[in-house]
């Protein structure tokens, strides 16, 4: 759902840490850079990885 309006808004997209399990980029879905869709999303990725995956890791592990 998420990745439908971010085409439909035709802008950048910034991705810290890709869900390769589930997300709608660079999984089997690919919503975002589908060349059927009327537009196209430009993907940056990797942007402060290390740190946001110490984040999510934290605050799920709280959550548990």
């Amino acid at each position: 759902m998420c990745a439908g309006a971010k085409v439909k808004q035709e802008s950048k997209l910034f991705i810290s840490s890709p869900n390769l399990k589930s997300g709608a980029a660079y999984t089997l879905y690919n919503i975002p850079q589908d060349k059927r869709l009327n537009h196209f999303v430009e993907i940056r990725d990797n942007i402060l990885s290390h740190e946001s995956e110490v984040i999510l890791s934290s605050f799920f592990e709280s959550k548990r």
